[in-house]
């Protein structure tokens, strides 16, 4: 399984390196993030389908909403893909959308993982009458990947501000599809970060105040500013435990393929 995750991901990253080029734009960081998403799609859906040979299915069903009340990691990339998507609005919706986030943010933005959970504050993207994404086509790779296989679980969880009694499990999620996912994204980054462009996760809502109030932002992103503030890493992930930038994790994932990048570029020589 290791090993398909690494072809994923150099596959990912060789598509994006040509679709980058060596000074990418707008159009080419929304068509490398559309391709990471696309193929990140596909492995997820293999590894669903394999998961339920095993007896393991995924209980999430458009409309349960109850982990889109907590920190939300989305690439600086996967926000130009939001905020792009936002620009198609009408007027009146993005105007919404800027109250929402102008109420929210504040908040969102003084809070650690376990506070975001407690408050309950849901994404900026969700529709709450229906309980659906208003950017799934959009949605970053975290939110793609996350399958729980309990909704009692999930809404315990909600119900509960993620408070737990003693004997109380956590809410079970499906490892391989993230695990996979994981592997898609790294590739994009991985070619991003080598041409000088900021990789580390910002907060989705946080971003997107950021790039609907400045028009500006992503042009200077492009330019090797990193205009985001970033998302710590959650409290039980290897990041956090390591006391890692996601930057300097990615570097470790450089080192660990180059003896197959190399291989694979003298045989495509």
């Amino acid at each position: 399984m290791a090993a398909d995750r690494d072809a994923l991901l150099a596959d990912v990253h060789a598509q994006a390196v040509r679709t980058l080029g060596g000074r990418p734009t707008r159009e080419a960081v929304l068509a490398a993030v559309a391709a990471c998403h696309a193929a990140a799609g596909t492995a997820i859906g293999a590894r669903l389908a394999e998961a339920e040979t095993l007896g393991e299915r995924s209980a999430c069903r458009a409309g349960c909403a109850f982990c889109c009340h907590q920190h939300i990691a989305a690439t600086p990339a996967e926000l130009l893909g939001i905020a792009t998507e936002v620009a198609t609005w009408p007027a009146e919706r993005i105007e919404a959308l800027r109250r929402r986030l102008e109420q929210d943010v504040p908040r969102i933005a003084a809070l650690d993982h376990a506070g975001r959970q407690a408050a309950r504050i849901a994404c900026p993207m969700l529709d709450r009458k229906t309980g659906q994404c208003g950017a799934y086509a959009q949605r970053p790779v975290a939110c793609r990947s996350h399958f729980s296989t309990l909704r009692t679980a999930c809404e315990r969880d909600f119900r509960t501000r993620g408070a737990r009694r003693p004997n109380d499990k956590g809410v079970p999620t499906m490892e391989s599809p993230k695990a996979t996912a994981g592997a898609a994204l790294v590739g994009l980054e991985l070619a991003l970060d080598e041409l000088g462009l900021a990789v580390e996760p910002v907060e989705l809502a946080v971003g997107l105040r950021l790039a609907l109030d400045q028009p500006d932002v992503f042009d200077r992103w492009l330019a090797g500013e990193n205009p985001f503030p970033p998302l710590p890493a959650p409290p039980n992930s290897a990041r956090a435990r390591l006391g890692r930038r996601y930057s300097d994790m990615l570097g470790d994932v450089r080192a660990r393929l180059a003896p197959t990048r190399k291989t694979s570029d003298k045989s495509t020589n």
